[in-house]
């Protein structure tokens, strides 16, 4: 489903904790734009503020500063009660899925849509629709104890879904999770958008997680935003040094053997963005220029808008023909960064 328009919009929000080492900006002047239909994913180490960035958004941490506006209001500025009808639009997933341990998987479903007092035949099909729709019809009695991590994690979506909201704000949903049931999860929350037209905001500590489902992300460091865009954008010329230091985490290392045995040449970073990563670039350049091209490390990786490939080469020759040869990169759609070693 293609993306609609602007369904949440954050502007100058800072949050700040009093702490025994002086005040704390967990968050720190943020401001962005979500699109309905789209899923925007944070990333940044621990400490971040991606999670109490989250808590902000629907309100369970109220920002000291800023505002929020969600499907059309300030959600800032709302008493107690419209808030609550406000926040009956947005699901929320958990880390360790938070569940309700003395209840079954039906009962865990059916809470939100007890609280906001709908029938019990109106409960029972919704319900037994969104079993259906996790794949877990056979476990509506079993309690969590009994269910494995996905499948809780599975319980959580379909509780977040059963109030038809329109966004989902996803806290480190698949961390505790592991790889292919990860995949599961995230194939899940996209089918989810493409069928429901929901919007999800995924809060995340892995590119892998980010770059296989997000169709935009931004970077948070020390409490802001320090970079956002579209998923291929940051991947080919991402601007500051932890966007960088997050996708290199998913290239390959440069062993210090490799390194040592350089003929003196300058080494690059090279990122071939869409089709280019299918074309014969590289060797055209060796038949056009008298350089040597020595292939150190490589990788290419899947985003949602396509792959985008990466080469660690050193070029050595003349360096008229080196920046006559980075000159046909360019002009090819390749990215060039100069990388410094020694």
């Amino acid at each position: 489903m293609k993306s609609g328009g602007i369904l949440l919009t954050t502007k100058n929000v800072t949050k700040r904790f009093e702490t025994d080492d002086g005040l704390l900006h967990a968050v720190n002047d943020v401001s962005f734009d979500v699109r309905q239909g789209e899923i925007f994913g944070f990333i940044g180490l621990s400490g971040a503020g991606k999670s109490t960035l989250v808590r902000c958004l629907n309100l369970l941490e109220r920002p000291d500063e800023g505002t929020i506006y969600f499907d059309g209001q300030d959600i800032t500025t709302l008493s107690e009660k419209d808030l609550s009808l406000a926040r009956r639009k947005m699901g929320m997933i958990f880390q360790h899925f938070n569940l309700f341990y003395q209840k079954n998987v039906f009962e865990n479903i059916a809470y939100p849509l007890r609280l906001n007092g709908h029938t019990k035949e109106e409960i029972d099909a919704r319900v037994m629709e969104l079993l259906d729709y996790v794949d877990l019809a056979d476990k509506k009695t079993a309690y969590p104890s009994e269910l494995s991590g996905g499948q809780k994690q599975r319980v959580a979506i379909a509780r977040a879904l059963s109030t038809n909201p329109k966004l989902i704000l996803s806290d480190e949903g698949t961390s505790a999770l592991d790889p292919e049931t990860t995949r599961s999860i995230l194939q899940l929350l996209r089918r989810s958008v493409n069928e429901f037209g929901v919007t999800v905001i995924l809060i995340t500590h892995q590119m892998e997680v980010a770059k296989s489902i997000c169709d935009r992300i931004g970077v948070l460091e020390d409490g802001r935003l320090i970079e956002e865009g579209p998923v291929e954008q940051l991947f080919v010329s991402p601007k500051q040094a932890r966007t960088i230091r997050f996708i290199q985490s998913l290239e390959e290392e440069i062993e210090e053997d490799d390194l040592e045995a350089l003929s003196g040449g300058r080494l690059f970073r090279l990122t071939f963005p869409g089709d280019s990563s299918r074309k014969p670039i590289l060797s055209d350049l060796i038949r056009r220029f008298p350089v040597d091209v020595n292939f150190l490390a490589g990788n290419i990786n899947v985003v949602r808008s396509g792959k985008v490939g990466y080469l660690t080469v050193e070029i050595s020759g003349e360096p008229e023909e080196i920046e006559n040869s980075l000159a046909f990169l360019t002009k090819n759609g390749v990215n060039h960064e100069e990388v410094k070693y020694g």
